[in-house]
């Protein structure tokens, strides 16, 4: 009975909070009492002076490392000052949730003016966040980095300004070192002032300022869009550019580019539409607008749209490809070899005009015209090294019974160029 009274009470017992641990400050005075690791090979070099690590790489274009000791975490809040070399693309910053050697992220600074994020999965690189510019870092020799990594959200700071956020789940946890890449030749990167913060509440809380600091970071998240959309990650593309305060005209037209690209027709028209609305005379989103009808299969609409503005049409030959799609698929195909073979006229280095019209030529049954058009296209082809397509406009002209020894040559020329 008492054991079973002392049981209930130790059961029940309220417990005292566990004492909560501050954030851990790195000892630079020594390498061992700064937790990182020394050298693995004789390619690189780690050490401790004046207050601060370094990681002298020993050759040219390789990304080193030191882990820190019992640094295994999820979240965090990073700060550190981080020593850039003055090569251009030679760069320094932190590895993260490294489960081993071949899955971590790394985040890196260069003096160059830019930062970059890499995951890497099991051995297999990939770019998390594609060189972004960083114009206010260019050529200084030490930076303040901020990395704050919450779930699976990173955001980082450089020298208080608010760099990125981008979202990746691949790694929930793991260790951290300090990183550095070199260029064309050997380089040397130090870090210093480096804590490192775990704690929950303080985690969300730096995240939190974050998020409060990119809100006034207009330029810095259009150029985050703009490296997302050229990387072709169009989804954090528009991400980005939804969450600018007054987007401009160029910003709603990369909007629906990006989305086009992701078959999210509605939206890029919306887009488009509100782009137009701040600026009636951009050539580029009204041909969008064009674009989004045929992707749509509205040809009737997309004919009568390119039809009234004749004058427009009849000088751009991009217009003059989209009627043409257009009455091709309305079963209109010699008004479309029309329509085609203007456009081949005002643009030669686009020979796919061309071919166009010797296809609706032939749909047309006018053999005696096509064959001239099917005979320009692949020459054109030819002179662009296009040896496939070429080689399906000479198949073509053989069908059609055009000169047997003039095509014989021609398809020499395209089998010794193939290496045939």
């Amino acid at each position: 009975m008492d054991a079973m009274l002392r049981f209930l009470t130790a059961l029940f017992k309220k417990r005292p909070a566990p004492k909560s641990l501050g954030p851990r400050v790195i000892d630079f005075s020594s390498l061992d009492a700064s937790g990182f690791e020394a050298g693995k090979d004789h390619r690189y070099t780690v050490g401790v002076a004046d207050g601060r690590l370094s990681l002298q790489l020993t050759k040219g274009g390789m990304l080193a490392w030191t882990e820190l000791a019992d640094s295994n975490c999820a979240d965090f809040s990073l700060k550190a000052v981080l020593q850039l070399s003055g090569q251009k693309d030679a760069s320094s910053g932190v590895v993260f949730r490294m489960v081993d050697d071949s899955s971590f992220a790394c985040i890196l600074v260069s003096s160059g003016g830019w930062i970059r994020l890499d995951v890497v999965f099991n051995g297999h690189p990939r770019p998390a966040l594609p060189m972004l510019p960083c114009p206010w870092i260019r050529d200084k020799e030490l930076v303040q980095l901020t990395l704050v990594a919450r779930g699976d959200r990173y955001t980082a700071l450089v020298d208080g300004i608010w760099a990125f956020e981008i979202a990746d789940d691949s790694l929930p946890e793991g260790r951290l070192g300090f990183a550095a890449r070199s260029d064309g030749e050997a380089s040397c990167a130090g870090l210093s002032d480096c804590t490192l913060e775990t704690r929950p509440l303080e985690v969300e809380t730096e995240y939190l300022r974050c998020l409060h600091l990119s809100m006034d970071s207009t330029e810095q998240r259009r150029a985050l869009a703009n490296a997302h959309y050229a990387a072709g990650d169009y989804l954090p593309c528009i991400i980005n550019l939804r969450r600018l305060r007054n987007p401009t005209a160029a910003d709603l037209f990369l909007k629906a580019e990006a989305c086009m690209r992701l078959q999210l027709l509605d939206d890029a028209d919306d887009a488009l539409t509100a782009c137009l609305a701040i600026d009636p005379s951009m050539g580029d989103a009204l041909e969008e607008k064009l674009n989004i009808l045929y992707l749509r299969g509205d040809y009737q609409k997309l004919k009568e749209s390119l039809e009234a503005d004749p004058e427009a049409s009849a000088q751009n030959p991009r217009r003059l490809n989209l009627l043409g799609h257009a009455l091709h698929n309305l079963g209109r195909f010699a008004e479309a070899a029309q329509a085609y073979g203007a456009a081949a006229d005002l643009d030669t280095a686009m020979p796919i005009f061309r071919m166009n019209q010797a296809k609706e030529l032939d749909s047309s049954g006018d053999a005696a015209a096509a064959a001239p058009a099917w005979l320009s296209a692949a020459l054109a082809f030819f002179d662009q090294q296009d040896w496939d397509d070429a080689a399906v406009c000479t198949s073509r002209l053989r069908e059609l019974g055009w000169n047997a020894a003039a095509l014989d040559s021609l398809d020499a020329r395209i089998a010794l160029a193939k290496g045939q």
